[in-house]
């Protein structure tokens, strides 16, 4: 019976592990220096995320023509 809850076990150790990590990112920004929070002189984090970058929005097509084997 014993062999069967390790595993359970693991994983809930595993999984609190992972919630304590992500706890910690948030709690180190506000912790001070000594204690192993952000060096002075550290900018604040912004108000509003910024936006992505519009990956699919294509440049315009250039002046100049490619060069032809004369001109190389």
């Amino acid at each position: 019976m014993r062999r069967t809850w390790q595993p359970l076990i693991g994983m809930a150790l595993v999984c609190a592990g992972a919630v304590t990590l992500v706890a910690c990112s948030n709690i180190l920004s506000e912790m001070p220096t000594q204690l192993g929070g952000m060096p002075a002189g550290t900018p604040e984090r912004p108000a509003v995320a910024p936006a992505y970058p519009a990956v699919h929005d294509m440049p315009p097509p250039r002046a100049t023509s490619v060069l032809t084997e004369a001109e190389e």
